[in-house]
């Protein structure tokens, strides 16, 4: 995300004592980028093409955000811009002139009016209504559906190639369409494993380009959109085949603070003896039986561990797997893992929470826990 330009249509003013949210909280949940537009920067500001644009930023729309006053060289910019065909949007902002503020010899007579009366200057009463607007000036960079108000995405240009940050802020699972305002298919890119992809199923729909996304929790993508490149169909790794192997329950063995439970279900140990006040790590152990036909050629092998309250680590007869700090709690075991009979540990870290405070959070393994293989 460093160098490059950035691509957002919507620029927030921000004045001395007003650095505007609502209009943030709207446009994060409603997938529009945007930046602040400091008054400090406004002589650095020109107009073209309908566009104020300063340093690598380049703004279609201008915001204002519960802005109740401007001094006069503000609002002779707002009215610059108008003039230029750029759109003003307010939201909830009874602008006046500062009083104190008067520089550059004065405010002409009228000036706010001129702005307020012009065709390229709207105001909402509320954030819905807003983004509204918004949608009828502006040809969406990223549509999502259905609305997905947790996904977050960032858009930079570096060398002709477009790259989006697509991020799922919130605590549930993302499946939706994503619309790009692109004309080439895009590739996926996992910052986490290095793994690049084409995007299977992604196509060219009105000017736009269409693909389904599916993001956990706190995890992201890269969509990578090269006009330069090769516009060969995606093929992605085509659809997998998934079939999941239930592992029985009750058969854990749980090592934490000095103790050993047998026959542990998944669950949390809270409700075991002692435990309630237990933070750290805890150790499950298992046999688990893998089907030869699990690691047949070309197939891959996940452990599945569901829900975990709050980090996992792995190890597979005896050899580190990975360590997970946000779901999905899903490990590749295709190396370490062997036909026949397997031991299993899976290291639970809880916070400090139990042990510091009176809350009794759950804690462990929640699961479900189970063989995944992809064919």
């Amino acid at each position: 995300m460093r160098g490059g330009s950035p691509v957002a249509d919507v620029a927030v003013l921000a004045t001395p004592g007003n650095v505007g949210w609502r209009a943030a909280r709207a446009l994060f949940e409603s997938q529009i980028d945007f930046y602040y537009l400091d008054e400090s920067l406004l002589e650095r500001c020109r107009v073209s093409d309908g566009r104020v644009r300063v340093g690598q930023g380049s703004y279609k729309a201008i915001l204002l955000d519960g802005m109740e006053s401007v001094p006069a060289s503000v609002a002779g910019s707002l009215l610059r811009w108008l003039e230029g065909g750029v759109k003003v949007v307010s939201l909830q902002s009874p602008v006046r002139l500062h009083p104190l503020r008067r520089d550059s010899g004065g405010a002409p007579k009228g000036l706010l009016d001129s702005v307020f009366s012009h065709a390229n200057y709207s105001a909402a009463d509320s954030e819905a209504e807003l983004v509204s607007k918004l949608r009828g000036m502006l040809e969406a960079d990223l549509e999502v559906r259905p609305a997905a108000p947790d996904l977050r995405f960032t858009h930079r240009v570096k060398d002709g190639v477009h790259f989006y940050l697509i991020t799922n802020e919130g605590q549930g699972r993302i499946r939706a369409t994503a619309s790009f305002r692109q004309k080439t298919l895009p590739e996926f890119w996992n910052a986490e494993t290095g793994e690049a992809v084409r995007a299977a199923g992604a196509k060219l729909s009105g000017g736009r380009v269409e693909v389904g996304i599916d993001l956990y929790p706190e995890n992201s993508l890269i969509g990578v959109f090269d006009p330069g490149g090769a516009q060969r169909a995606p093929t992605g790794r085509g659809p997998s085949k998934e079939e999941a192997i239930d592992l029985p329950e009750g058969r854990w063995k749980l090592t934490a603070g000095g103790r050993t439970f047998e026959g542990v279900a998944t669950g949390t140990w809270t409700g075991l003896e002692a435990m309630e006040k237990f933070s750290g790590t805890g150790w499950y152990e298992r046999e688990v039986e893998i089907p030869r036909e699990a690691l047949a050629k070309g197939a891959r092998l996940f452990l599945d561990c569901g829900e975990v309250r709050e980090w996992a680590q792995l190890e597979v007869n005896g050899k580190p797997a990975g360590a997970r700090l946000w779901s999905p709690f899903r490990f590749e075991i295709t190396g370490p893992a062997r036909p026949g009979r397997n031991t299993i540990r899976l290291g639970v870290t809880n916070t400090p929470s139990n042990e510091l405070t009176r809350k009794q959070l759950p804690s462990g393994l929640a699961g479900p826990v189970r063989l995944i293989v992809l064919r």
